[in-house]
């Protein structure tokens, strides 16, 4: 439905895309905080020793902070896209699966250089 797309773009510019380390975290079985569940390489603290919201909002951890504002970290076709404000530079874990470089372009973006770089709708 056509008609609808505008709507559409509203709504997933109003969830702001990809939330790992802002509104998603993950909490393991052993206590350690993550920014989400595929982030079980790095803890950002463990809740039995601090209060889960002092950890989540200490950004002296420079990944904490780093996916907290993230924009400005991104790489390549991620810094310059039009439609960062939908995805938010995506999944930054696979970033840094395939690169070694957590703010490296997300390897899975289904987006052509040309569709990145139009004008927007």
């Amino acid at each position: 439905q056509p008609e609808r797309a505008a709507e559409v773009l509203q709504l997933l510019r109003w969830n702001g895309g990809n939330s790992s380390g802002i509104a998603i975290g993950a909490v393991d079985h052993l206590g350690n905080v993550h920014a989400d569940q595929f982030w079980q390489h790095h803890s950002f603290g463990n809740v039995r020793d601090r209060p889960f919201g002092e950890i989540w909002t200490d950004t002296s951890d420079p990944l904490m902070a780093g996916l907290k504002n993230r924009k400005p970290l991104l790489k390549g076709r991620c810094a310059t896209c039009q439609y960062l404000d939908i995805c938010n530079g995506n999944f930054r874990v696979r970033a840094e699966a395939v690169y070694d470089d957590v703010w490296a372009p997300d390897p899975a973006c289904y987006f052509t250089d040309e569709e990145i770089r139009r004008d927007g709708p």
